[in-house]
């Protein structure tokens, strides 16, 4: 492809781009409501700048997939999630869906079958063992991403993942209920977006100093539990941008440090603070466009 075509499929909106936001990883992030409200209600403020995308705390991608934007910096300390972001391609998608045909189309395979590769899978992405343990095929070697990617999605609806201090993931116990890996990045225009687009994906201490211009956009999903002194660090980086997206736990502490007219998402819409009571489901979100704080 010339760079005049790269050029073109960044700029012609084609009949291909989805209509839908999709988390391309299915984190237990719990905020996924919260980010189709954001999306249906706010995408033209979000989508509204000129510079480069910034994700900290880099998870399921909505945000980006609703924005699709020219030049992105997606920032993470998990090697999983570094590795999945930065392999996006056609053969990603390939490996994802012989996964999917070598588990769940053969109708004779048992469960016990599916779940000694379920955790062999997971004995690979935790280094306990070698790709060449498995026995899945003679010759075709399988991408980390996308096994990490199908073991994702066998947990979407238990939302079993988690992860140690080290990034080692722990996907709970093998689900008997599912019966196929759904593959969203099997999509011209997302493989094609990853391929053209200037994306750049970090590490935090890679991180540069994400203040360089007025029309950046700054996305921070504040982990849960992250603690009051390091969400303080992050709110005070958002009040300083010039665009951005910022959502954290629904906690006194931090109702109060983002003051009297933050919103909480709870039950499918916003409620001011005086509105309802905190609670660990709710999330705080805050929207910053062209140096001011959106009145949501």
């Amino acid at each position: 492809m010339t760079k005049n075509q790269s050029y073109d499929f960044l700029n012609k909106k084609r009949k291909t781009v989805p209509t839908k936001a999709k988390p391309l990883l299915t984190l237990p992030s719990g905020r996924k409501s919260a980010f189709d409200y954001i999306i249906k209600n706010y995408k033209h403020i979000l989508s509204d700048f000129n510079g480069k995308y910034i994700e900290r705390f880099l998870g399921d991608g909505q945000i980006l997939t609703a924005l699709f934007p020219k030049k992105a910096e997606l920032i993470t300390d998990n090697p999983l999630i570094m590795e999945f972001y930065s392999s996006i391609s056609y053969k990603t998608v390939v490996d994802i869906n012989f996964i999917n045909l070598w588990l769940y189309n053969d109708k004779d395979r048992s469960d016990a079958e599916r779940e000694k590769v379920f955790y062999e899978f997971q004995r690979y992405l935790r280094g306990e063992s070698d790709i060449s343990d498995f026995k899945l095929t003679k010759w075709y070697v399988l991408s980390r991403p996308a096994i990490f990617y199908a073991m994702c999605r066998i947990c979407a609806s238990t939302q079993r993942i988690s992860f140690d201090s080290s990034f080692s993931p722990d996907f709970g116990n093998f689900g008997k209920n599912i019966r196929g890996i759904v593959n969203v990045i099997d999509d011209d225009y997302i493989i094609d977006y990853f391929n053209e687009a200037n994306i750049v994906v970090k590490n935090s201490e890679e991180e540069e100093d994400v203040f360089t211009g007025a029309d950046d956009f700054l996305f921070i999903n504040v982990p849960k539990n992250y603690g009051l002194e390091r969400t303080i660090e992050q709110v005070s980086d958002f009040w300083v941008c010039s665009n951005g997206l910022l959502v954290m736990d629904d906690t006194l502490a931090n109702r109060a440090l983002w003051g009297k007219d933050c919103k909480i998402f709870a039950k499918n819409r916003l409620f001011s603070q005086d509105e309802i009571h905190t609670n660990s489901k709710n999330v705080i979100v805050a929207i910053r466009h062209k140096g001011e704080v959106v009145k949501l």
